[in-house]
């Protein structure tokens, strides 16, 4: 949902939280957001962390919305370790569909997006 690679949240991805929080809530999802480079202020949309490991630890869905830089290396053994459930949905095409599946993991793509841009 956050611009990849930069600080902040744009004024229409801050719309798209505020519907994606209220939709989670009405159906008790709990959630938390993951942006290493988000500041501080922008913290009071959604339960949001900068650790990596704390956002996926038990987690049941894995929803990757923006493509970070850092998520092009994720160990993906170690990853399945932490996750409760092994689902990735792939909105930004960051993940090799063959290699994640061979690893463990039901991987849906949310269209194609770029091809690794870095």
């Amino acid at each position: 949902i956050y611009s990849n690679n930069l600080p902040g949240i744009t004024r229409s991805n801050e719309n798209i939280i505020r519907a994606l929080k209220s939709r989670y809530h009405s159906h008790n999802i709990v959630y938390i957001a993951h942006d290493p480079h988000v500041k501080a202020r922008d913290y009071n949309l959604t339960e949001l962390t900068k650790d990596f490991n704390k956002a996926v630890t038990d987690a049941d869905v894995l929803l990757f919305t923006t493509n970070h830089r850092e998520y092009y290396n994720i160990d993906l053994a170690d990853l399945k370790k932490r996750v409760r459930t092994p689902i990735i949905i792939d909105g930004r095409n960051i993940f090799d569909k063959k290699l994640v599946e061979e690893k463990g993991f039901i991987y849906r793509k949310i269209g194609e997006g770029s091809k690794k841009p870095y």
